[in-house]
């Protein structure tokens, strides 16, 4: 991981709020998987730290096709977190990350490491008739 740019700070000084959407998929008439909507969920990633991935990182998800940008490492992880949920980062700006990976080093659920692609070309959410706001609004 790659904090790069923040030099020396306190514990805790980096962690982020992150709320999990989860993607909800449709058929088309011809048959193809489309994205429908995204729903929120109730998990939240509250203790979230944000790091862009090594280069090393990179490469080794490359080569599973599953591209990263970013790790987010956290100590309180919410359980019903898997691949292809979208996190969305509650800072003002609404980044967006979708899952492609966790890792759940210790082996006893105390910390969980997810590998992430930053996602820009998605700007909101449409759930039913409403529209989710990457503000997290239902």
């Amino acid at each position: 991981m790659n904090f790069k740019g923040y030099g020396n700070g306190r514990p805790g000084q980096y962690m982020h709020e992150f709320t999990v959407f989860r993607r909800q998929n449709k058929k088309t008439d011809t048959g193809r998987v489309a994205k429908d909507y995204e729903m929120k969920t109730p998990f939240v990633i509250p203790d979230g730290i944000l790091a862009e991935a090594s280069q090393q990182e990179k490469e080794a998800w490359e080569q599973n096709q599953h591209p990263i940008t970013h790790t987010v490492v956290s100590y309180q992880p919410p359980p019903g977190v898997r691949e292809k949920d979208v996190l969305v980062l509650m800072d003002g700006r609404g980044r967006r990350f979708q899952v492609q990976g966790i890792v759940n080093p210790a082996g006893n659920s105390l910390y969980s490491i997810y590998y992430v692609l930053e996602r820009m070309d998605v700007y909101g959410n449409k759930c039913g008739d409403e529209v989710c706001t990457v503000c997290g609004k239902d």
